[in-house]
């Protein structure tokens, strides 16, 4: 029973809403076609696995309501302890209109790639 308890620890945050021990997202949308995105990894999750976990988040999010493109309004990593580091990040972002914003990016490419490599 121990063991199994020690191995449920050791897993590496995945992509699923946060359950306190193993990390995960919460989101919530603050004006029409902006949301912000909180992910937590656990300290068996690399910064850079939490960033890219949090950009599924939002481009999953995105694509649901429709966004074919977006831009990233701000993003902010937070990591905690200095030998096995856990990170959360935060960031908003918004649908955006190519014509209106030069330094959109579609949605779909992206979250195609992040998919493949997190959701299984």
């Amino acid at each position: 029973m121990i063991s199994s308890a020690l191995a449920f620890v050791a897993c590496v945050t995945g992509y699923h809403p946060e359950d306190g021990l193993i990390g995960g997202y919460q989101d919530k949308k603050i004006a029409p076609g902006v949301w912000e995105v909180f992910y937590k990894g656990n300290d068996n999750t690399s910064v850079p696995t939490v960033q890219e976990l949090a950009l599924l988040r939002a481009l999953d999010l995105l694509e649901r309501n429709g966004c074919e493109h977006y831009t990233i309004l701000w993003r902010d990593t937070y990591t905690v302890g200095m030998h096995v580091p856990w990170a959360r990040v935060t960031m908003r972002v918004a649908c955006a209109k190519p014509a209106a914003s030069p330094l959109s990016t579609p949605v779909q490419p992206e979250l195609n790639e992040l998919r493949g490599k997190y959701v299984r």
